[in-house]
């Protein structure tokens, strides 16, 4: 058995935040209700990967650089959007 000590807090913490793993708790433990909490017997009985210590301060950063990512794409995309707008802004006019 593999001990919470195991564990780093901010790793179990975002393993256990996505939305699917919260809905398959639901799914399997809570028979159709909708509980924000988790029952205490589910986290014993979920499977967690066993990764090492130094993997499990790597995984945050790697989410954080994963939306930090986004949010640029993000950014770039509406750049993009605005440009071809004001291009077709400014071939309508040409064309008058």
């Amino acid at each position: 058995m593999i001990r919470p000590e195991s564990f780093l807090p901010r790793f179990l913490f975002l393993l256990f935040k996505p939305n699917l793993i919260r809905i398959r708790m639901q799914l399997e433990k809570t028979a159709g209700a909708i509980m924000s909490a988790v029952p205490k017997t589910t986290p014993g009985e979920l499977l967690i990967p066993i990764v090492s210590e130094e993997n499990q301060k790597r995984f945050p950063l790697f989410i954080k650089q994963s939306f930090e990512l986004c949010k640029e794409s993000k950014e770039i995309l509406e750049k993009a959007k605005r440009e071809v707008e004001e291009f077709i802004e400014k071939g309508n006019k040409n064309s008058h």
